[in-house]
C-alpha cells in the first residue's frame, strides 16, 4: 500500500501544509497515522478515500500544531516578496495555491490529484456540484494570482 500511494500522499501533503519547509514532517505524521489507523479501516469507502482523510485530518492537526507553535515563540521573518528565478511552474503552482483557504487547498489537492468530482465530495462531504462550482472558483482565484507577487 506505501509503494502504491506514497508519491500522491507526499504530493498532498505539499498542498496542505502552511509551510513548505515542514512537509517532510506532515508527510511522516500522515503516515504514522495511516499505519496506526489501518485496522480501523472498514472498507465502506476505497482506500484511497480513506487515505485522503487521514492526510486531511492530519494537515489540519499539524497546521494547527504549528500555528500554536508559532504564537508561543513570534512571527516567523517574512518570506522574500519575489519568486526566485530557478523555481519552476510547479513549484510556483505550489505557492500559489499555498496562498488559499485550507479547504480550497484540500479542494484543488483532490482535483490536481485526478479524483472525480464524486469522490472529492465523499471525502469533503460536500455535493458534486458545489464540488464543480468551488473547482471553478479556485481555478479563477488562481488565474487572478498566477502573476501576483507572493
Amino acid at each position: 500500500m506505501y509503494e502504491k500511494h506514497k508519491d500522491r500522499i507526499y504530493r498532498l501533503c505539499c498542498i496542505l501544509v502552511h509551510d513548505r519547509t515542514q512537509t517532510d514532517d506532515l508527510y511522516q505524521e500522515v503516515l504514522i497515522n495511516i499505519w496506526k489507523g489501518i485496522d480501523q479501516f472498514q472498507g465502506k469507502a476505497k482506500i484511497e478515500t480513506w487515505i485522503y482523510r487521514v492526510v486531511l485530518n492530519a494537515s489540519i492537526n499539524f497546521n494547527l500544531k504549528q500555528k500554536s507553535r508559532r504564537e508561543i515563540v513570534g512571527d516567523l521573518p517574512e518570506l522574500p516578496e519575489t519568486i526566485s528565478p530557478e523555481k519552476g511552474q510547479t513549484e510556483i503552482l505550489l505557492e500559489k495555491i499555498g496562498l488559499l483557504k485550507s479547504t480550497d487547498r484540500a479542494l484543488i489537492g483532490l482535483y490536481l490529484e485526478g479524483y472525480a468530482y464524486k469522490e472529492i465530495a465523499e471525502i469533503l462531504g460536500m455535493t458534486p456540484t458545489h464540488v464543480g462550482v468551488k473547482i471553478n472558483r479556485i481555478k479563477t482565484q488562481l488565474k487572478s494570482i498566477w502573476n501576483t507577487k507572493i
